[in-house]
């Protein structure tokens, strides 16, 4: 009689068909959404700065990269170029450098501004990318409250994260707005 209560108990976890084992399974399935990358951005970077597992559009390795200093006094050096998956960049603005030795990826202020007609304004807690001569918002970021650093998705499209979004190419007012209207 031991023996068969020993094979029923040692089978209840074991076999297959148990509900014990297909809910483990299906447990074990269902994987997490993978979390969004984000890109800090960076005023005083000459360039944006990823690491190496950044998924871009078209990653060519370099076998001499370029060479960049860091705040901490160190140089690192690149070891492959890439196109920022950000179609609402200009294609002058989505050059990056990946780099082994980067964990946050730097998205240069100064790069997204040079010549492209885009400004970055930033306010307590988020930051826009815009035309300069419609004010057309392309892109929305949000402020980490916990580094107080600016981030932008760096797969807009694919971002599940409401607060950091692709923002519409155009902010509609209906026409019986009265917002701020004086009698």
């Amino acid at each position: 009689m031991c023996n068969n209560l020993y094979k029923t108990f040692r089978n209840a976890f074991t076999t297959q068909t148990t509900p014990l084992s297909r809910q483990k399974q299906a447990l074990l399935a269902t994987k997490p959404a993978p979390r969004p990358m984000l890109g800090a951005l960076d005023s005083g970077a000459t360039g944006h700065f990823v690491p190496m597992h950044y998924k871009g559009l078209q990653e060519k390795l370099t076998p001499v990269g370029i060479t960049v200093g860091c705040a901490n006094k160190t140089a690192m050096q690149s070891r492959a170029t890439d196109i920022l998956d950000i179609p609402q960049l200009p294609e002058t603005a989505r050059h990056c450098y990946k780099f082994n030795d980067i964990s946050v990826p730097l998205i240069s202020v100064y790069r997204i501004c040079k010549g492209t007609g885009l400004k970055v304004s930033f306010v307590e807690d988020s930051v826009t990318i815009e035309h300069i001569h419609d004010g057309r918002i392309l892109l929305i970021g949000h402020r980490d409250p916990a580094s107080d650093l600016y981030y932008l998705p760096l797969h807009p499209e694919n971002d599940p994260l409401p607060r950091v979004k692709t923002a519409p190419s155009q902010i509609e007012i209906p026409n019986d707005c009265s917002w701020g209207v004086r009698d």
